[in-house]
């Protein structure tokens, strides 16, 4: 029976936190217009925490079986995800994993967990270990863990693995892949403020970074991998581009090092690296557009030894505040 109990409760929670969320984008926009860098950041951090707390109803809203609970068997189920699975039961020994990586690769399997670099598997590995080793983690994650999750973990510990039923720590490490994985989907708004920043008005900024917990295919996706993306690619943008206008070099370090951490998840980041590539060398190319192969050569060749003045060109020709 899709309508139960929990289903009325669960609609006026996802009301609430929706008008409470509406609330926070109008006053913001209000705000930030006239406040201070300090202010701004508080804003950005009430609206995260605000974004987290409606998608957290949102998933809450349907009857249990199809709420948050779903999340639990997601991460959990090979069929759907695996990487949880896999770094539990065959990653104990992280650099016997890695050195047989190649051939997990060349096997490969419909799930996809053949078929990505391993950070995933890592990323799970390491939320075991720390929970193995912190009781007190433990302890308070299990303390998140809303009914309808605990319920799922029984019946996943009576009928799925009754033999080799979940540890209470390896619990509370599926259970925070769960919560890490909405909290980064959720801080994609801030990058996505600070890029959008870039070129249009704090107000305009604001209501993009706003919209962003709001969009269908999060709520969809979570507790998905995928979900975790947007973030490290806005990220990744913004760290270069702001590297480039601000000629600071450790941000485009920065920048590299976040793409290497996201190819090293999945490769469906290469199109944002091809992307800033690509607009990058528009920008040098356009600037240069009256002998475009001699002084391209020229001004490349300049910049690499910190000489060049490309970077603020480029942002000239692109349109972005210098």
């Amino acid at each position: 029976m899709l309508w139960g109990a929990d289903i009325p409760l669960g609609v006026v929670g996802t009301v609430a936190v929706g008008t409470v969320y509406v609330g926070l984008v109008v006053l913001g926009q209000r705000r930030i217009t006239v406040s201070k860098r300090g202010e701004v950041a508080s804003w950005l951090a009430g609206l995260a925490v605000a974004g987290f707390a409606w998608l957290w109803f949102v998933q809450q809203s349907p009857p249990a079986e199809y709420g948050l609970s779903r999340s639990v068997f997601v991460l959990h189920d090979p069929g759907a995800s695996g990487y949880f699975t896999v770094a539990r039961n065959e990653a104990d020994d992280v650099s016997r994993f890695l050195g047989t990586y190649e051939a997990r690769m060349v096997e490969g399997d419909v799930f996809h967990v053949g078929t990505h670099p391993p950070g995933l598997f890592l990323l799970h590995r390491g939320l075991l270990a720390t929970c193995e080793w912190s009781p007190t983690m433990t302890s308070l994650v299990n303390a998140t863990q809303p009914v309808s999750v605990l319920d799922t973990f029984e019946s996943i510990n009576t009928y799925v693995r009754s033999n080799d039923p979940l540890t209470e720590s390896e619990q509370a490490a599926l259970w925070l892949g769960v919560l890490l994985t909405q909290a980064v989907a959720v801080a994609a708004l801030l990058p996505l403020y600070l890029l959008v920043r870039q070129t249009h008005s704090r107000s305009a900024a604001w209501m993009a970074a706003a919209f962003w917990p709001l969009t269908p295919a999060l709520a969809v996706f979570l507790p998905k991998s995928d979900a975790l993306y947007p973030f490290l690619g806005l990220l990744f943008l913004w760290l270069w581009q702001e590297g480039l206008l601000r000629r600071r070099g450790w941000m485009c370090a920065l920048a590299g090092l976040t793409m290497w951490a996201g190819l090293l998840m999945s490769l469906a980041l290469l199109p944002v690296a091809l992307f800033a590539v690509l607009r990058t060398g528009w920008g040098v190319w356009k600037h240069e557009a009256d002998e475009p192969p001699r002084r391209f050569v020229a001004t490349a060749t300049t910049w690499a030894g910190g000489r060049s003045r490309w970077p603020r060109c480029y942002f000239i020709s692109s349109g972005m505040p210098t």
